[in-house]
C-alpha cells in the first residue's frame, strides 16, 4: 500500500515538472507550421487557403485575451505569442486574412499590434490593406518595413472596444518569410481605463497593507 502511495506521488510529481505543451498546428501543404504558446490568450489557427502556384497560405486566427494580472500598481496585459516554423520548401507569404478578437482583459483598448522578432520575416506594408504599419505609436519600438527591418510594427484601430466586447480587423494582414519566426500581438489600453485599473490595484495593496 505504501509503495503503491509513493508511486502515485511520484507520477504526479513527474506530472506537475513537465513544461507547459504548446499546440501545433500544420497550416496544409504550405511547409509551415505554427504554435499557439501558452500566453494568457486563448486562440486556434485556422487554415483558409493553400495556394502553391501563387506561393502563399491564408489563414484565420481566433483569440481571446484574458484578463490582466495587478501585482501592487504594475498591470501586466497577456500577450498572444505564435511561432511559426518552416519545414523544407515553403510559400513565401503568410496571409492573415481574418480575426475574431475577444477582449475579457478587463479594460477597454484603443489599439493592438503585432511584432515580429526575426530577420527572416517582415510585414509588407503596401500589401497589407486596411493596416497601419509604423514605428512611430507612442511607446512603440521598431524599423520601419520600408527598410525591410525586423520587428516592423504593424498595428490597426480599435477604438471603443469595451471589456467583452469582440473586434475583428478589416484587410490581411501580410507576411513575406523565408524562414522560422516568432509572432506576438498585444493590446494598448485606453489611458483612462488603464489608469482606474491601477489605481484600484493601488488601493487595494495599500489596504492590504494597513490590515
Amino acid at each position: 500500500m505504501k509503495l503503491r502511495v509513493l508511486c502515485s506521488a511520484l507520477l504526479l510529481l513527474a506530472c506537475l515538472s513537465l513544461p507547459v505543451q504548446a499546440d501545433l498546428i500544420l497550416l496544409g501543404n504550405s511547409g509551415w507550421s505554427v504554435e499557439t504558446l501558452p500566453s494568457g490568450v486563448d486562440m486556434g489557427v485556422t487554415v483558409l487557403e493553400v495556394n502553391l502556384q501563387g506561393d502563399f497560405v491564408r489563414i484565420a486566427i481566433d483569440k481571446d485575451f484574458g484578463p490582466a494580472t495587478v501585482q501592487g500598481s504594475q498591470v501586466d496585459f497577456p500577450v498572444a505569442h505564435l511561432s511559426f516554423v518552416r519545414h523544407g520548401t515553403a510559400v513565401g507569404t503568410i496571409i492573415i486574412d481574418h480575426e475574431v478578437i475577444d477582449n475579457h482583459t478587463g479594460v477597454a483598448w484603443n489599439l493592438f499590434r503585432w511584432d515580429i522578432f526575426q530577420s527572416t520575416a517582415a510585414f509588407d506594408a503596401v500589401a497589407s490593406a486596411g493596416w497601419t504599419v509604423s514605428p512611430e505609436f507612442p511607446g512603440w519600438n521598431g524599423y520601419s518595413p520600408r527598410s525591410g527591418g525586423y520587428g516592423t510594427i504593424a498595428a490597426a484601430g480599435a477604438p471603443g472596444v469595451a471589456d467583452g466586447a469582440t473586434f475583428s480587423p478589416s484587410g490581411g494582414l501580410v507576411i513575406r518569410a523565408s524562414d522560422d519566426f516568432d509572432l506576438k500581438e498585444q493590446v494598448l489600453p485606453e489611458p483612462a481605463s488603464l489608469a482606474l485599473l491601477a489605481l484600484g490595484a493601488a488601493g487595494l495593496a495599500l489596504r492590504r497593507r494597513r490590515r
